[in-house]
């Protein structure tokens, strides 16, 4: 495969070796190597590399849905497009910030930033209307005007508050009081 001006080749068989050898930093660097000419190949939007990492994905993906099934051990060459899928992914992501970075920005925006005192500028006491109230309102309310369902909402919320500000079940009452 060329990605760009630069040729590679990818011995699965050699890697097989390699990984039941147990030399696992000889596999990992033959297939970072491929990697870096299918990350260049994909960055530069060469066809064939295109082409070929969609294949990969494809065949990662029915890997998967192998799940375990005893027979999916057997599959090796899977197992190294797997590797080598993963390993493209992150490297065609790059690297990530540290979480410390985050917090510590997190922390100097905070220090940084002034907000100003809050005050007092007004206070009122919202009290509910009474049933009697509510009956009328919601019978005043046209159901084709848009604003129905506002005015409609209202009145349940300030009924789930008539609910809510006197408990029918002793346990929630003893649970108030306390």
């Amino acid at each position: 495969m060329n990605a760009g001006n630069h040729g590679f080749t990818l011995d699965m068989d050699r890697v097989i070796g390699l990984l039941e050898e147990g030399i696992d930093e000889e596999a990992v660097t033959e297939l970072e190597k491929a990697t870096r000419m299918l990350v260049m190949g994909y960055s530069i939007g060469k066809l064939r590399v295109l082409d070929l990492i969609a294949k990969i994905r494809r065949i990662v993906n029915l890997y998967r849905t192998l799940g375990s099934h005893p027979g999916k051990l057997e599959l090796k060459n899977h197992v190294v497009l797997g590797k080598l899928y993963n390993l493209f992914t992150s490297k065609r992501r790059g690297k990530s910030v540290s979480r410390e970075f985050w917090d510590r920005l997190i922390k100097m925006v905070h220090k940084k930033t002034v907000v100003p005192d809050i005050e007092l500028v007004e206070e009122f006491t919202i009290e509910p209307l009474s049933i009697e109230e509510l009956s009328k309102e919601l019978d005043s309310v046209d159901p084709h005007s848009p604003v129905s369902i506002y005015i409609t909402a209202d009145v349940l919320s300030s009924i789930r508050g008539f609910l809510d500000s006197k408990p029918a079940n002793p346990v929630y009452k003893y649970i108030t009081h306390l």
